[in-house]
């Protein structure tokens, strides 16, 4: 199957896709949404930037 990374649009998240991904994984396929840095929960971190444990 396919792999999908997605990235949603302005200020939203991978909260974005929460109803997109179980049927994408459901059916196979590797998915992995993400948040851009400096957004939601990443707010602060510069890009690049590891989040602290």
């Amino acid at each position: 199957m396919a792999n999908f990374v997605l990235v949603a649009g302005a200020r939203l998240g991978k909260w974005a896709w929460d109803e997109v991904v179980p049927p994408l994984r459901a059916a196979g396929h590797g998915v992995h949404p993400v948040t851009l840095s400096g957004l939601a929960e990443k707010r602060g971190i510069r890009a690049g930037q590891r989040p602290a444990a």
